[in-house]
């Protein structure tokens, strides 16, 4: 076979398959004799049909898609591969009928994601937040440590409180009958303030001292699973049993041993390790995010609109997939994100153009870089994950191939691989700010690729669309701090 390749346009590559007439002949041969051993024919065994008759039955069209299905598609796949195009949708297929005496000839009219022009790729210069917590903040871990480890203390010198612990037996007397035999009352344990039974017998609990008894009157609804008190007014009866409070941990050494630290500051640092390990888990993906717009930026991709509009289709239907699992419309989908249909639209148009171009520049890289996946990198992925869920590597391997999960995990590797090398080459600003500063968001005004966390809309389609922020879930009315302070780091 000889192969001609002409690129017609940025996303357009015409291709002319020539086949000789040895390769065509075998074609036929190998059409004719799996048609006529697949297909059954009256008065033939299985593979034993001539070719007359094969004609005859089924007809000579059959056999000419199939010599087509035998040379064309692994034709076009060998192509393909060794000129590293990246292929979307099907082949536009130009030939003349196959002969078996003739030569052949295919032009395949493909459609092709565009080359990328990249920008300078090293020293980009970059910003990466660090957070740093309020002393009140690493108070507060260091008191939640001390009542993880609180014990409970008896109360006998006062009356019941609010958020007291308290041990109660009780009796419920129904239209002048007690439900329950003295020698069998039953006892509940509770928390006076959390309603674990009625409000109105946490409140009445407030003030009882240990051994105190006292009628309170209730009311049970309708519906209560009690078909002998559903509806009813009755007596509750509550006796104290005793009363008890959480009591944190004595900063001691006692305590120190337990949580495993030296002493109080051991504590504290530790604490306050923990709190910035927690704040900047994210971090690295909006420095991630930076390093992807600037490329997208830099990059000269000449996207046509068929290949975005194909993309757009896909965002479609996986949100009309999500909203059939969970029983849903696009009405419902719309007036819970306040959008119009031109609004939703428009979004998934930014989404595709924005995944369609970060994915050129980072292919584009990784050839650049020479950071391609390899099978080495996936081998260690599967064996990973794997381990993480317990099962052997075949079986990983042959569940990820079922479900056409190794070409995403070869792509997400790559990815990882450049911008990791990228941000390794680059100039990294980092800004020192307080949970209050990054949580408002203004320390990355200006930034590429952060617009998201200002809330500017103007090039918001940068935002990664799996990233959160650190307390993210925190008041928005908090005040923003200025930032404590900013060094330059060049990345090592």
């Amino acid at each position: 076979m000889d192969t001609t390749v002409e690129r017609l346009e940025s996303t357009t590559v015409r291709l002319v398959l020539s086949f000789d007439q040895a390769e065509v002949k075998r074609a036929f041969g190998k059409a004719y004799g799996d048609l006529s051993s697949q297909v059954a024919i009256p008065g033939f065994r299985p593979g034993k049909a001539p070719r007359m008759i094969i004609d005859q039955v089924l007809g000579r069209e059959a056999v000419r898609g199939q010599v087509i299905g035998d040379l064309v598609p692994d034709a076009i796949t060998e192509t393909v591969d060794s000129y590293e195009f990246f292929v979307v949708g099907e082949p536009q297929l130009d030939y003349e009928e196959p002969q078996p005496d003739q030569p052949f000839t295919v032009a395949a009219t493909l459609t092709v994601m565009p080359e990328v022009e990249l920008g300078e790729l090293s020293g980009l210069e970059l910003v990466k937040p660090v957070i740093k917590p309020t002393e009140e903040q690493i108070d507060s871990i260091v008191e939640g440590v001390r009542e993880q480890h609180s014990v409970s203390v008896d109360v006998d010198d006062r009356g019941v409180q609010q958020d007291d612990f308290v041990y109660v037996t009780y009796q419920v007397t129904v239209d002048g009958e007690a439900m329950y035999e003295p020698e069998e009352l039953p006892s509940m344990f509770l928390q006076v303030g959390a309603h674990y039974y009625k409000p109105e017998i946490d409140a009445d609990l407030i003030g009882m001292s240990t051994g105190e008894s006292k009628d309170i009157p209730v009311t049970y609804p309708e519906d209560h699973n009690d078909d002998r008190l559903a509806g009813k007014s009755a007596t509750f009866t509550a006796t104290v049993d005793r009363v008890t409070i959480r009591q944190s941990a004595e900063l001691d050494e006692a305590f120190f041993e337990r949580v495993g630290v030296a002493d109080f500051e051991a504590l504290r640092d530790r604490a306050r390790r923990e709190w910035e390990d927690q704040a900047n888990a994210d971090v690295d993906g909006l420095v991630e995010a930076q390093v992807l717009a600037i490329m997208t930026e830099r990059g000269s991709v000449d996207l046509p609109d068929t290949i975005t509009s194909s993309r757009v289709e896909e965002l479609e239907q996986e949100v009309q997939r999500r909203l059939r699992l969970t029983d849903s419309d696009m009405d419902t989908y719309l007036s819970e994100r306040s959008q119009t249909l031109e609004q939703h639209q428009a979004d998934l148009r930014r989404s595709a153009e924005r995944e369609i171009n970060q994915f050129l520049v980072i292919r584009a890289a990784a050839k650049q870089l020479d950071l391609e996946a390899t099978d080495e990198d996936i081998e260690e992925a599967v064996w990973t994950l794997a381990r993480s869920m317990n099962k052997t590597f075949s079986e990983m391997w042959e569940m990820l191939e079922r479900t056409d999960t190794l070409d995403d995990m070869r792509t997400r590797r790559t990815t990882e691989k450049v911008l990791s090398h990228i941000i390794e080459q680059a100039s990294i600003r980092e800004v020192e700010l307080t949970h209050e500063a990054y949580t408002e968001g203004e320390w990355a005004r200006g930034i590429p690729g952060l617009a998201f966390i200002v809330g500017d809309d103007e090039d918001a389609e940068t935002e990664p669309s799996d990233e959160t922020t650190p307390g993210e879930d925190e008041s928005p009315d908090a005040e923003a701090e200025a930032p404590v302070e900013e060094t330059d780091k060049e990345a090592e």
